[in-house]
């Protein structure tokens, strides 16, 4: 049916078409003249005998009337006849025999149940014959036709569906075909037949030039016949789809009485017990079943000329193992979409020069690092519609797509993909389109640096809230080239401020195209939904939320930090001695090696007492000194002469003090005012904490009357916890009585 209408398209494109009367008698069809000949169409017009037609008329379209046999009356210049969607049960063997320049015979959608053997004998001419939808047909009919057409130019042979749709298996034979080779068919259409298997050998007497082989729609089984591929010596398309489909059942087609019972031929079980009892085959039927006992692979020989093989919408439910074809080199597509191949583990190979290569809608749910390392030369590849999420993101190295390099389409949508790995690209060099949609990403940081052709990539429908800043300095590379279209569609954008880098990226971008831009929908963080149909106005407010947000920010960051430095300096302040003491002790233990405090080993201080003084008290405190040296053999250490010179002061206090069993402080109105007394005093105070485990290691000296009224509260402390002695420099029987008593006390042990 589409061969006869386009045939006749092409004739009224390619001239002139010019309506005409009387072609008929009566005149009840449409007529025109095309290019100098005569088309009558007589389409729905309920005829049931055919009008007479005028000698000159080459084409008749009597198709969708109620002939229930073969029109005579015909002209026997007729070239292209259709007779489609009528009631014609039988073609006798004379029905054409005027009909010598028939070309093109189109008989489909009838009730055909027989054709007599030589019907076709005469029509020398005919190169394309259709006898599609005949379900009462059956395949039977091949032994009559293939016959006669033998004797014809037929180029095209279209018998399907002349099975009944429900019934038993059935086999296409040598003895049915074997005339074809006789003959230059280049299409032959066995669709929609119930096939099971073809007899092993038989393909080897289908015609040399045949080009197109259409089994689809039926039930084939793997079997011996497989092995026979090669023998389809120049087939270049081979169409095997929708094998064990199921067909809706419908009353009618229960009313239709099958003629399969009529069959002559051999059953399916000897067909294929003979066959490999052949010896005289390409392959030996011994060494089918030594290879298949031992389990070895089987080299599958395809069609050597073969470039397009349709493998779609089949039941077959199975697993990709390791398999060997061998192809040629002419093999460019292959269609395997919506199987039920639920693993691919391969490798394939012999599939070097394939192009195109569709896997989807398979419900694979796992795919072998080692899959496609055969398909060198792949620049289409579809595997969308599958369950590969958890395969590609346990591919952190990038081996699944290691070695497709040409490839320049790929389709991973609908894969269940909620992460991938950074490398799962880096076997692409050529990639211009990706197809990521529907998939439950929501973060897409994949290196695409490399990939220089990019032209688009599809992200809709995923998880995404935004584009890594990675990913756009790859985009923003790529697009300096080339434009770029993206689509983010139904994607859970987030207008906040962590993503204002990203919407001011895609306000900015030149290069690059962002595909239903104005569908695309964003989600504020009170949750507000709204569309990019005002960009500029939606990326104005997240500035604006953004600035009062990063000022709060700025303010609550100043406050904390000024809290914390307050903290700090009391804290400090608190604890400022104690610091400064930690801080002199280490320094001095790292020079001079100090030997800690060790209450049974006192005697190790290199010196008695330190003697902290005002510079005002220095006669009474050196006559002191020297006096307590001389007679009681006391270690006494005094700033100006016995710290080390060329080392700082703090550090000399705090050695001194640090070597000393005890600290003497003179006290007066001048200690009072001096900073470095008020330091040595200090410091003598945090060791008596920290060194000396609370030990009573301060003695003052009271040496002005009335000094402790004018003491700092601070002190104070320091007074009523520590001990103190008051003398007077004008008594010498006190002041020798206090000498005694100071020598006594710095003798005495530390409690």
């Amino acid at each position: 049916m589409k061969c006869f209408v386009v045939l006749v398209f092409t004739l009224i494109h390619q001239g002139k078409n010019f309506p005409i009367q009387n072609c008929t008698w009566p005149a009840i069809c449409n007529c025109s003249e095309i290019n100098g000949y005569v088309h009558a169409n007589c389409s729905h017009r309920a005829l049931s005998k055919a009008p007479l037609f005028r000698l000159d008329v080459v084409s008749v379209d009597l198709s969708s009337n109620v002939f229930e046999a073969f029109p005579s009356n015909l002209p026997e210049r007729l070239q292209y006849l259709y007779l489609a969607n009528n009631l014609i049960k039988t073609i006798s063997n004379y029905s054409l025999s005027k009909l010598t320049n028939l070309e093109n015979l189109t008989i489909s959608y009838n009730n055909l149940n027989e054709i007599e053997p030589g019907t076709f004998k005469l029509a020398f001419n005919l190169f394309h014959l259709d006898l599609s939808h005949n379900k009462e047909l059956s395949l039977s009919v091949l032994t009559n036709i293939s016959y006669d057409l033998q004797f014809t130019n037929i180029k095209v042979l279209n018998l399907e569906k002349v099975q009944c749709t429900y019934g038993l298996s059935t086999a296409v034979y040598t003895k049915q075909v074997q005339h074809l080779s006789n003959t230059s068919l280049e299409e032959l259409n066995l669709a929609s037949n119930r096939i099971n298997h073809f007899e092993f050998g038989m393909f080897l007497h289908l015609p040399k030039s045949l080009r197109v082989f259409n089994v689809a729609d039926n039930i084939l089984s793997f079997g011996a016949y497989i092995l026979n591929l090669n023998q389809l010596t120049n087939v270049e398309v081979l169409n095997a789809s929708f094998q064990s489909s199921f067909h809706p059942v419908k009353p009618v087609d229960f009313n239709f009485r099958c003629k399969d019972w009529k069959s002559q031929n051999p059953s399916v079980f000897d067909s294929v017990h003979s066959s490999l009892h052949t010896t005289k085959r390409n392959l030996g039927a011994q060494d089918i079943r030594n290879n298949l006992q031992r389990k070895m692979n089987i080299t599958t020989y395809f069609p050597p000329n073969i470039q397009k093989i349709y493998f779609h919408d089949n039941l077959y439910k199975f697993v990709f193992p390791e398999f060997f074809f061998n192809t040629t080199g002419k093999l460019t597509h292959v269609h395997a979409q919506n199987n039920i191949i639920y693993e691919w583990e391969g490798p394939l190979y012999g599939m070097q020069t394939v192009e195109y290569f569709d896997l989807s809608n398979n419900f694979c749910s796992k795919i072998s690092p080692y899959f496609f390392i055969d398909f060198l030369n792949l620049r289409v590849l579809n595997i969308s519609n599958n369950i590969l999420g958890q395969s590609l993101e346990m591919d952190i190295d990038g081996k699944i797509f290691q070695n497709q390099r040409k490839v320049k389409v790929l389709n991973l949508a609908n894969n269940k993909i909620a992460v991938l790995p950074s490398k799962i690209f880096q076997g692409f060099s050529e990639l211009t389109h990706i197809n990521l949609a529907s998939n439950t990403l929501d973060f897409f940081n994949v290196s695409i640096s490399h990939l220089h052709e990019l032209v688009s990539i599809d992200l809709s429908s995923n998880q995404l809230s935004g584009l890594s800043e990675e990913t756009r300095a790859s985009l923003n590379k790529i697009s300096e080239s080339r434009k770029i279209f993206i689509n983010l569609v139904r994607n859970p954008l987030q207008c906040s401020c962590k993503n204002l880098n990203f919407l001011s990226w895609m306000e900015h971008s030149k290069g690059i195209k962002f595909l239903h831009f104005k569908n695309y929908t964003c989600v504020f963080q009170n949750a507000t939904l709204v569309t990019f149909r005002n960009f500029t106005w939606l990326l104005k407010e997240v500035e604006k939320e953004c600035a009062s947000f990063t000022l709060a920010i700025a303010m609550i960051s100043a406050l904390l930090l000024v809290l914390i430095t307050i903290i700090m300096s009391k804290i400090f302040h608190r604890y400022r001695w104690k610091i400064r003491y930690l801080y002199y002790v280490a320094k001095g233990n790292r020079r001079n090696k100090m030997t800690p405090y060790d209450k049974k080993k006192h005697c190790k201080y290199h010196f008695d007492a330190f003697i902290s003084y005002a510079e005002e008290e220095n006669k009474f405190v050196r006559e002191l000194v020297a006096y307590l040296e001389e007679n009681f053999k006391l270690r006494l250490c005094i700033h100006h002469r016995d710290f080390i010179p060329g080392t700082d002061i703090a550090d000399n206090i705090t050695n001194a003090i640090h070597n000393s069993k005890r600290t003497v402080g003179v006290l007066t109105s001048s200690f009072i005012k001096s900073y470095w007394c008020n330091f040595e005093l200090n410091m003598a105070r945090m060791e008596a904490i920290y060194s000396r485990e609370g030990s009573n290691v301060l003695l003052f000296i009271v040496l002005q009357r009335g000094v402790l009224k004018s003491l700092p509260l601070k002190w104070m402390d320091l007074i009523e916890s520590e001990s103190y002695m008051e003398i007077s420099l004008n008594d010498e029987k006190e002041l020798s009585a206090f000498r005694i008593k100071l020598a006594q006390t710095l003798k005495a042990d530390v409690n």
